[in-house]
């Protein structure tokens, strides 16, 4: 496998009893029936109607013109604080990439790079604790490393682990997960980082960490077999790594989140289909369910995020989406303030609030009615 690249473009109980097999079917409220099909083709019904939900949009962009308006969201918190990556006003001209923290009704903030203000970083999550992850330079020159950092609320930014490890989550325990040189690694600070194994198989020599929870569940993928796509897989200290089964008309799946109710969402590639994915939910009682898209007829579907009320977030057919107890709503119809399409919803906490992204960059989308999780309003 290739050496993933530092700047990626993108890159959590659920009530089963709301989804539905029908995909696109209009729902009374506006929304489309978001349906979970089982790998079986089982069905439950539906239980009741979803109002449809409202967002006010927070544009992700400078207060002291420090960042520009190419902001990209990679990771947001439960009190709203976001954080990401952005290229640095360089005296008029745009300059390197930075990773960059957006805090409620603050300016947004340059977090820096290990190797000076010329280099470059992205952050790709935060947790509770307002601990931050990220990729950034470690040394200077042309040909200059990257490394995996940690940076402590308001402490100075760390390396964290071995030149090019990549790290993309953390919980509030700390517990940092990502890839090093093909393995999938859990680091916590002051230790060294552990390689939780792969998925087994012949050619089992890569695998990487997507996600982690709070209850330490990590998802991930890895290679099963030589020449085979990739198969997704959860982990735990006491179980240990586990396949999870993927549906029989697909050739790879990927998980990209994972719930504090272990319930997890990613994507799929349909086989013998150009760029096609299905957007899938798991769990372990009921296994794999495939998220309907916007229209029947859409090949691509990717759910990048779930928080703990089951609301998840991603994309259908190069439009941003929110399943709300499995009813399928386009962020387009029901946020107001964006500039132009709001393409992609990459992360949401239990708020409720998401972020996205709109053709001139990050933004941060706040319900401001339905959409609202309990206790959220």
């Amino acid at each position: 496998m290739k050496r993933r690249a530092m700047i990626m473009a993108a890159m959590v109980t659920v009530t089963m009893g709301a989804w539905v097999a029908v995909a696109g079917a209009q729902s009374a409220a506006g929304g489309r029936s978001g349906g979970v099909a089982g790998a079986r083709g089982n069905v439950t019904p539906a239980r009741g109607a979803v109002k449809k939900p409202s967002y006010k949009v927070t544009r992700l962009n400078p207060i002291n013109n420090k960042i520009s308006q190419s902001s990209s969201p990679m990771g947001i918190n439960d009190d709203g604080v976001v954080v990401g990556r952005g290229t640095v006003d360089d005296e008029g001209r745009q300059g390197p990439l930075h990773a960059v923290m957006w805090a409620p009704s603050k300016p947004a903030t340059d977090l820096g790079t290990l190797a000076g203000p010329t280099r470059i970083s992205q952050a790709t999550a935060i947790n509770n604790k307002n601990q931050i992850v990220g990729r950034t330079q470690i040394t200077h020159g042309d040909e200059a490393p990257f490394g995996a950092f940690f940076k402590d609320g308001n402490g100075k930014m760390e390396v964290l682990g071995e030149e090019w490890a990549d790290v993309v989550a953390i919980n509030d325990a700390g517990q940092v997960v990502g890839n090093l040189a093909g393995k999938a690694m859990l680091w916590e600070k002051g230790k060294p980082g552990q390689d939780i194994g792969t998925i087994g198989g012949l050619g089992n020599t890569y695998a990487e960490a997507l996600a982690i929870n709070n209850l330490g569940q990590v998802v991930g993928d890895g290679a099963v077999a030589s020449g085979h796509g990739l198969l997704p897989f959860i982990w735990d200290a006491r179980n240990g790594i586990k396949k999870i089964d993927i549906f029989p008309d697909c050739e790879s799946g990927r998980p990209l989140a994972i719930n504090n109710k272990g319930v997890v969402v990613g994507t799929c590639t349909l086989a013998n289909r150009v760029d096609g994915s299905r957007g899938f939910i798991w769990d372990s009682e009921k296994g794999m369910r495939g998220l309907a898209p916007l229209k029947p007829d859409t090949l691509n579907t990717i759910a990048y995020g779930i928080n703990d009320e089951g609301q998840i977030v991603g994309q259908s057919g190069g439009r941003a989406v929110v399943y709300i107890e499995g009813v399928l709503f386009d962020l387009n119809d029901v946020a107001k303030g964006a500039k132009g399409a709001i393409t992609e919803a990459r992360k949401i906490n239990n708020k409720g609030q998401i972020i996205a992204v709109d053709m001139m960059g990050g933004i941060l989308l706040t319900p401001d009615g339905p959409a609202a999780p309990r206790g959220a309003r």
